[in-house]
């Protein structure tokens, strides 16, 4: 009993914390890359915490190398770069919506006040003006030039590039991703906000296709050659769209493989699937709030919020990841049938995916990295900046 009255009273305290930021704003340098302000500490350098360099907006730089088995050392050294989770809110085209709902919502109003003789209702936009955390122009910039600056051979995008409406997508590619130079290609797949509202999926996919990105739907392509394919999957959270059997037939045995798909959480079955030398995801956004040593802060509120009748929001948020180990960075899991559930994590501050990559870099494990993304949910990121992630590949036998 004593046990569980002090998890309680640390999840509290945790709650606590998220509730005070989310009000008043702190860390407001981390705000700021996400449209909600526009201190000059925005355009302080921020320090890595996994190698590599910082940059402004609070962006964290990653680059590691990779070493991939069978890789051919012609390709040894390939770059390439990894963005997600945009969640990009066109704000011309949000206020122009808004403006529209308010409008209507004051004719209904003032119809009925005047059909019912009363008070007219007070004309308010706030049950259609929710919470938002825009990604803000300044960080996209910075991005952009980041991942030029790395002179990527290919360049991956994870999905989730819009919030709600399809057609933001247009204008974060044309005037964002369009930018990016990757003489190998840029790929994407899509997220689950790609396609959570009618006609965003087909709008996203027309605006990534006009600038040149290829949309990869549970398929297999080649950008450097046979020596090496990329296997785009799904996202697991949408049935229509997950469709790993689909995407890994036509796959070569013996050939290195790289996945990507929005979500982390399929990482177990495709385990199982075939010998995959790296998957590439995100969705987790890095947990958003994390305390050093204690890593991503909502699974433990869930603890104190799930048996109560509220806090649906934080319930949803909470369940929409299922492996909260695999919230960032390198991850590895056993591809033994038998002990795929009790998939080891690495990413956060353990650096135990790091550990088995140097012990073992054999096909007996799956690595996973997972990219912390971009774009952010209310209250906003503390201690789990935005990330782009640099890798260069390396043939295990090259020297």
């Amino acid at each position: 009993m004593g046990a569980l009255l002090t998890k309680a009273w640390i999840c509290a305290a945790l709650f606590a914390c998220v509730v005070a930021k989310a009000v008043s704003g702190a860390v407001s340098g981390v705000l700021d890359c996400v449209g909600l302000g526009a201190s000059p500490r925005a355009q302080q350098t921020s320090s890595s915490a996994r190698g590599g360099g910082g940059g402004c907006c609070g962006l964290d730089v990653v680059k590691f190398e990779f070493p991939v088995r069978g890789l051919p050392h012609d390709i040894d050294g390939l770059k390439v770069a990894l963005l997600s989770d945009f969640h990009y809110v066109d704000k011309e085209s949000d206020s122009s919506a808004q403006a529209t709902t308010c409008a209507s919502a004051a004719a209904v109003a003032t119809a009925a006040s005047q059909q019912t003789k009363k008070t007219p209702v007070r004309e308010s936009c706030g049950e259609v003006s929710d919470l938002r955390i825009r990604i803000s122009v300044q960080l996209l910039d910075k991005v952009v030039t980041t991942v030029n600056d790395f002179a990527p051979d290919v360049c991956l995008l994870g999905g989730d590039f819009v919030q709600h409406r399809g057609d933001d997508a247009r204008v974060l590619c044309r005037r964002w991703l369009s930018r990016i130079k990757a003489p190998a290609g840029v790929f994407a797949v899509l997220g689950n906000h790609d396609q959570r509202y009618e006609g965003a999926r087909q709008a996203v996919v027309d605006a990534l296709q006009e600038v040149g990105i290829s949309v990869l739907d549970n398929e297999i392509v080649y950008p450097v050659g046979d020596g090496l394919e990329l296997i785009g999957v799904g996202d697991c959270t949408v049935p229509h769209d997950y469709r790993p059997q689909e995407a890994f037939a036509s796959c070569r045995e013996g050939v290195p493989k790289l996945v990507l798909t929005h979500n982390p959480d399929c990482s177990a079955e495709l385990a199982g699937m075939a010998r995959v030398s790296l998957q590439l995801s995100g969705h987790t956004h890095g947990g958003q709030i994390r305390l050093p040593g204690l890593g991503a802060v909502l699974p433990w509120l869930m603890l104190l919020v799930k048996p109560l009748p509220r806090f649906g929001w934080l319930k949803r948020h909470g369940t929409a990841v299922k492996h909260w180990e695999w919230a960032q960075g390198l991850c590895g899991i056993p591809r033994h049938e038998n002990q795929v559930a009790a998939a080891v994590a690495a990413g956060g501050e353990s650096g135990e995916g790091r550990q088995l990559l140097d012990a073992d870099p054999s096909p007996s494990v799956h690595f996973l990295y997972v990219n912390r993304g971009l774009g952010a949910h209310p209250p906003g990121r503390l201690f789990c900046p935005p990330e782009v992630t640099c890798i260069t590949l390396r043939s295990e036998e090259a020297e």
